[in-house]
């Protein structure tokens, strides 16, 4: 499997594009910067298919809206978080930029805890890690969990805006702990790091 990182948005959120080896065809993980995803396709020659999103505060969708005006795909969501593709106070963009231009998304896929997908030849499963918001995911691909802002390095998400919760964080986080110690962690926001380096097992 092929990671592009893509920090984009005005809080440097990072989205991500994955490929399986001999694939062109391509997932996107929190779409930030539609500009920059399309000059990564077009660089890759990538077509994207499907878009996986850990969760819906507004940094981690504000590319989506320009992403499905160029691309008719499904975009995949923990219903907890449905409503903040309509709501510029609940994904929180509202909340820190009172006025700013919104642009909603209409529809979604609904994904469930433990559920598994199989897209563009890459198999992914669903953990849900509810915290940081009412419907936050992680993506466990290919032995790398994809962890939006539940987990960082060397820290985890806020729990003060709409739908967080720090009871339900803590027992995420120790969902994640029993993860290997190996496994990859590809963060929200800033550098990736592992299961063992963040619980230190």
């Amino acid at each position: 499997m092929r990671i592009a990182c893509l920090p984009g948005g005005i809080l440097h959120a990072n989205t991500y594009v994955l490929h399986a080896d001999d694939s062109a065809e391509a997932i996107v993980i929190d779409p930030t910067d539609a500009e920059l995803l399309e000059a990564c396709f077009s660089e890759h020659e990538l077509r994207p298919v499907a878009v996986l999103l850990t969760h819906g505060h507004f940094d981690h969708i504000c590319g989506l809206p320009g992403l499905l005006r160029n691309w008719q795909i499904p975009v995949y969501l923990h219903p907890g978080d449905g409503s903040m593709l309509t709501d510029p106070m609940r994904c929180g963009l509202h909340a820190f930029f009172p006025g700013a231009s919104f642009e909603p998304v209409n529809g979604y896929e609904a994904i469930s805890d433990v559920q598994e997908l199989c897209i563009a030849d890459l198999e992914i499963r669903v953990l849900s890690t509810p915290g940081h918001s009412k419907g936050s995911v992680c993506y466990l691909i290919d032995g790398i969990l994809f962890s939006g802002d539940t987990l960082f390095r060397d820290g985890f998400g806020r729990t003060d805006l709409w739908g967080g919760d720090y009871a339900e964080l803590t027992a995420s986080l120790s969902r994640l702990r029993k993860l290997p110690a190996d496994t990859a962690v590809y963060t929200g926001h800033g550098a990736s790091t592992t299961i063992g380096s963040e619980f230190r097992v």
